[in-house]
Formats: C-alpha cells, sequence, structure tokens
C-alpha cells in the first residue's frame, strides 16, 4: 500500500487522497477510517433507514454508557464549547429569534401550562432564590430602577397612576390590615424619622401655613366649633397633663415668648397709648406684666 506521505488511499473508491478527507478513528492503527468521507456519506444515504433503526437501537441499549460519556466530555471540554456556542449564537442571532417564535406560537399552550406546573412545585425554592439575588443585588437592581425611572418617567408616572385607581379599594384594605398588623413598629419609624427631619418639618409646615392661612384658619374654626364639648371634657379629664404641658412649653420658649411679646407691644403701641388707664401706676403695671410674659 502506497501511502505517499501525507495521503491514503480509500478502501472503497480505491482513490488516493489526502488524509484530511478521512474521518478520525481512535481504534485504527493510523487514527482514521479506512473508507472516505464521500463513500461514507454515499453509503449512509443509501441506507438512511437501515442506520437509524441501529443507532436507535444502540442508544436504548447503552443509555447510561452515552449519558456518562457526554458528561465527561462536556466537563473536559467546557470552555471550548462556550466559546463554540458563543459564535454559533452571535452569527445566527435572527435565525434563533425566529426558530424561538415559531417554536413558541405551535407550542404556546403546553409551555404555558408545563410553566405553571413547574412554577407551583418550585414556588418556595424560587422565591428563596429570588430573594437572596435581590439582597446580593440590591445596588444594581437600585440604578437600574432609577434608569428605567428617567428613561420613561412620564408613562410610569401614569401607569402607576391608572393602576391605583383601579385598585383603590384593595390598596384602602391592604394598608388598613398592614397598619394593624405592624401599628407599634410604624409609630417607631414614624417618630424616628421626625427626630432626624425636625426642622425640614417645621420648614415645610410653616411655609404651607403661610400658602393655606386663611383656610387653615377658618378649617380650624370650624373644627373647634364643632368639637366644643369634646374639647371641654377632654380639658377637663387631661386639667393637670395640660398644665404641665403648657409649663413646660413656656420653659422652652422663654426667648420666643419675650420676642413675640415684643413684636405685638410695638405693634399695638399706638392701641395701648390710646387706652383710658385709671392711673398711671395701673399702665406701668400692665406694660410690666406683658414684659414678664
Amino acid at each position: 500500500m502506497d501511502w505517499g506521505g501525507s495521503m491514503k488511499r480509500c478502501s472503497k473508491c480505491g482513490i488516493e487522497k489526502d488524509e484530511g478527507e478521512f474521518c478520525k478513528n481512535k481504534g485504527s492503527k493510523d487514527g482514521l477510517e479506512t473508507q472516505c468521507k464521500q463513500c461514507r456519506k454515499a453509503y449512509r444515504e443509501l441506507n438512511k433507514k437501515n442506520i437509524s433503526i441501529k443507532d436507535k437501537k444502540y442508544r436504548l441499549e447503552n443509555k447510561d454508557k452515552i449519558a456518562e460519556y457526554q458528561k465527561q466530555y462536556r466537563i473536559e471540554n467546557a470552555e471550548a464549547l462556550a466559546q463554540k456556542k458563543k459564535e454559533y449564537h452571535e452569527n445566527n442571532k435572527e435565525r434563533i429569534r425566529k426558530y424561538r417564535k415559531e417554536y413558541y406560537e405551535e407550542f404556546k399552550k403546553s409551555i404555558n401550562n408545563q410553566n405553571n406546573e413547574i412554577s407551583e412545585l418550585n414556588k418556595t425554592s424560587r422565591l428563596v432564590t429570588a430573594k437572596k439575588w435581590r439582597e446580593t443585588h440590591k445596588d444594581y437592581l437600585k440604578e437600574d430602577r432609577m434608569r428605567r425611572y428617567i428613561q420613561d418617567k412620564k408613562s410610569i408616572l401614569e401607569m402607576n397612576k391608572e393602576y391605583r385607581n383601579s385598585h383603590k379599594n384593595y390598596f384602602r384594605e391592604y394598608h388598613k390590615k398592614y397598619e394593624n398588623i405592624n401599628k407599634d413598629g410604624l409609630a417607631q419609624q414614624r417618630k424616628e424619622f421626625y427626630e432626624k427631619n425636625k426642622e425640614a418639618f417645621a420648614q415645610k409646615n410653616k411655609e404651607y401655613h403661610e400658602k393655606n392661612k386663611d383656610q387653615d384658619n377658618k378649617r380650624n374654626r370650624e373644627w373647634y366649633h364643632n368639637n366644643k364639648e369634646k374639647i371641654k371634657e377632654y380639658k377637663k379629664l387631661n386639667r393637670v397633663k395640660i398644665q404641665e404641658t403648657a409649663k413646660k412649653w413656656r420653659e422652652n420658649h422663654k426667648e420666643d415668648i419675650k420676642q413675640y411679646n415684643k413684636k405685638y407691644k410695638m405693634s399695638h403701641l399706638k392701641q395701648i397709648n390710646e387706652c383710658k388707664w385709671d392711673t398711671d401706676e395701673n399702665k406701668e403695671h400692665v406694660i410690666k406684666n406683658e414684659e414678664c410674659h
């Protein structure tokens, strides 16, 4: 047999061909098949059915052996397979997308049913996994939400508004239940938040009161008029407590009270002077009292 260096003769057609034209075979001496690729292809085309039956029979009889071999192969060639898969995906993006779409449309019902069944079976583990993932990717999720919100702010706000309006009763009930369950915790949380942001709250309330002064005063008068009996009863029951609170407040706001009295005196000076006093001593006594307060 004349090998001719890197050449080999096919046992089927008898033509001498380059070694690249022969498939690999670890069992043979030279590591190649005896028949060339073209002859093997022609043979497979002629004996398609027989080969298919034979292969199927072999796969059924050697299931575990094949599975073990494939597993070992994937482990040993993990990087090469991953690279190959990536390249294929990059080169066939449109084809893959089209195939997946067609496949989904054809088996839509069975896919959805299967997904629902799997979802129900793995509900607990899925929730645990999702929770762990959110915990470890907090910063990423925050940035992603912010990015999407900036990109599509108007539509997100409109969508949220529509959803809240269509689910008003649900939200009302949910908040009510949540408030009852977490009453103490929420009260503590609000108290801490208020302590941290006291100045900001005071400024905001002041600004709001300045803008809505007349409306606030009107509302307060109406409320006072409608709840007179309640207020009287409360004052009777909590007389000592109210007095102590007022005393503490006066002690803590001495300077503010002095400033207020001074401003009041300056703005009502004409009225004070125009008042009829019995004696000059009486007038001095009243002014002194105002200064003390």
